[in-house]
């Protein structure tokens, strides 16, 4: 009963993960047809720290644990177990608990995806929209 709880916390970060892609597409279709500007890479760059945000505050609902063992649930730990996952540089000083791993899997996923977003909206605009 006690886990019933806890089976939102993976399920949340699918729902953010299809939210994400989504947005993202319309990002990329935007500056794909119409170049990219600045205002549309600043808005590509505000949907990442928003959703390195939405993460950050479900991990600290769910709970991470450190090299000690200890259950962590701040902010902070949140929002820079995110950034690490985000990223896929993965220290391992943090790491999910076991109801949320789902959670970590979804936000690497989604990590790739943007980065490589990234790095061709990047290609796209210094190319000249070629």
């Amino acid at each position: 009963m006690a886990m019933r709880g806890h089976l939102r916390i993976p399920y949340a970060g699918l729902g953010i993960l299809i939210l994400a892609i989504g947005a993202s597409l319309v990002l990329v279709y935007m500056a794909v047809r119409f170049r990219m500007t600045w205002p549309r890479f600043f808005a590509f760059l505000l949907l990442q720290l928003y959703i390195l945000g939405l993460y950050g505050l479900l991990y600290a609902k769910a709970g991470l644990s450190d090299a000690g063992g200890r259950v962590l649930r701040d902010l902070p730990s949140g929002i820079y177990f995110s950034l690490v996952t985000w990223t896929t540089v993965g220290y391992g000083d943090l790491s999910p608990l076991p109801h949320a791993r789902l959670l970590a899997a979804s936000e690497a996923v989604l990590g790739y995806l943007f980065m490589g977003l990234l790095v061709a909206l990047l290609l796209q605009w210094f190319r000249g929209g070629d």
